[in-house]
């Protein structure tokens, strides 16, 4: 059965000058990617696309909350 990739995220926002002090975590849950058409998946292209719709989610809602 064909079925859109799920990815789970986790965002840490650190310190330029010391990477060891982390300000802000975010963990992204189920992030959904492409679903594959027929034949071989490519696996690579579909957590791509995971990550890329979770990235856009994180820094659309850290907009809002800085605002």
């Amino acid at each position: 059965m064909k079925s859109h990739s799920k990815l789970t995220v986790i965002y840490d926002v650190v310190e330029t000058n010391n990477p060891e002090n982390i300000l802000l975590s975010v963990l992204c849950t189920k992030a959904i990617g492409d679903m594959y058409p027929a034949g071989i998946p490519n696996t690579n292209h579909r957590i791509a696309e995971s990550f890329a719709h979770a990235t856009k989610v994180f820094v659309r809602t850290l907009r809002k909350k800085v605002k």
